[in-house]
């Protein structure tokens, strides 16, 4: 840190804003869970949504439905996104 003092700035910044929108993720956080579980992208699976569970201190009887419920959209958004592409390809 002390190499490199406009980083502190940077990361004070951050941090601000993300406590700023945790009232919304302590609010609504099996939708919150829905969601980060539901996006396709790598590091947004199961997995990362065990482990913000775990975080969020969400009970396993509601956070397994949750994570379930993400996994299976995120699967359907998947398939849809490779017939779209597929078929603008023809195949």
């Amino acid at each position: 840190m002390r190499a490199f003092p406009w980083w502190r700035a940077k990361i004070d910044s951050l941090e601000k804003h993300a406590h700023l929108k945790g009232g919304v993720v302590h609010k609504y956080p099996t939708l919150g869970l829905l969601i980060l579980v539901a996006i396709p992208l790598p590091g947004t699976g199961a997995w990362t949504g065990v482990l913000v569970a775990s975080i969020l201190d969400i009970r396993l009887k509601t956070a397994v439905p949750t994570i379930f419920a993400g996994v299976i959209i995120a699967g359907i958004l998947t398939m849809l996104l490779t017939f779209a592409v597929g078929s603008l390809f023809g195949l």
